[in-house]
């Protein structure tokens, strides 16, 4: 909510005073104590991968940012989740119904027109040939060394990290493949070393009985 739209308190109607509250100035009602807070408006972004490991963006038809390239994403609507605000755009931007995978980051940006702007980004994943929705001028997917400039600082720094964790969780699985091969090299030193012990120990008692 931006509080420096009211003059009037949107509750008792009584013109409002700028007073310190909480160490900032905040708009407040002097008679029913209202206190105009200033929010950010909270949104949720869609990182879609194809099997390429291109990454989906659509061409925005609308303001802020007419024409350039993003991520699927807007505003939550008061009864939605993030996860179902997320999806909802995914679909209304691009027509593929996707499933969240994960949550990649909460991004907060300065905006022109909201001031604030809070974006919870997920992976997900969604399958089928995307196309514009009513808002979109453009649906494409690109790979991540070739993408066009991205508008939103927020989504840039949601495709970096996801990126980033990408390439962790590879090398991740790479150190575990590592080691899990020394794992099991080391097993089998151990049950060789255990079978030649075991072949001494035999042929010491056969020298024994002949021996004898």
């Amino acid at each position: 909510m931006n509080s420096e739209e009211f003059y009037y308190c949107p509750r008792c109607s009584h013109q409002l005073e700028l007073r310190s509250w909480e160490g900032r100035l905040r708009k407040i009602c002097p008679a029913c104590q209202w206190i105009g807070y200033e929010n950010p408006l909270p949104c949720a972004a869609a990182l879609v991968l194809n099997a390429s490991g291109e990454i989906l963006l659509v061409r925005r038809g609308v303001e802020p940012a007419r024409g350039e390239w993003a991520l699927p994403s807007g505003f939550m609507e008061i009864d939605e989740t993030p996860e179902q605000c997320c999806l909802r755009e995914l679909e209304e931007e691009t027509g593929l119904k996707g499933k969240v995978i994960r949550l990649v980051g909460v991004y907060a940006q300065s905006s022109a027109r909201y001031k604030k702007v809070l974006i919870v980004g997920y992976e997900v994943e969604a399958r089928g040939k995307p196309s514009p929705g009513s808002d979109s001028q453009a649906v494409a997917f690109f790979p991540p060394e070739k993408m066009p400039p991205i508008a939103f600082s927020s989504h840039r720094h949601l495709i970096e990290d996801f990126l980033i964790s990408k390439n962790r969780r590879f090398q991740n699985k790479g150190q575990s493949r590592k080691e899990g091969q020394k794992a099991v090299s080391q097993a089998g030193e151990k049950q060789a070393g255990k079978t030649r012990r075991k072949d001494r120990r035999e042929e010491g008692r056969k020298g024994e009985r002949k021996n004898e």
